[in-house]
């Protein structure tokens, strides 16, 4: 999983078909910086919220059981039940905290 820091609820269904490349933050070393270097990251489609997280291990089944996703659709009709991208790697290497992902043009080049 990775979290975008300081994006508004629900933007990233805003970049479903968007790619982005991986700008290493200033305390990654030299080596990481390389192997960083043209790492590409392809939005491609929402993901339905998991209803697992609705389930408190430590007291199932005793404890009332929250559908997650049912909950989204019906507070955010205008998303459903998704929450959340699935992404696909098109250029490898390696990602790391604190790095930045910058958004490419349309033909996924920076």
């Amino acid at each position: 999983n990775v979290i975008i820091e300081g994006l508004e609820a629900w933007k990233e269904f805003d970049y479903i078909g968007k790619s982005f490349t991986c700008v290493p933050s200033s305390s990654s070393s030299e080596e990481e910086e390389e192997k960083k270097k043209g790492i590409k990251i392809k939005f491609v489609s929402r993901t339905v919220r998991c209803a697992g997280v609705g389930v408190d291990p430590l007291d199932y089944p005793e404890s009332k059981v929250l559908d997650i996703p049912n909950l989204l659709s019906k507070h955010f009709p205008e998303h459903g039940p998704y929450l959340g991208v699935y992404a696909i790697i098109t250029q490898g290497g390696c990602i790391n905290v604190g790095d930045t992902l910058q958004l490419c043009d349309d033909d996924g080049d920076e």
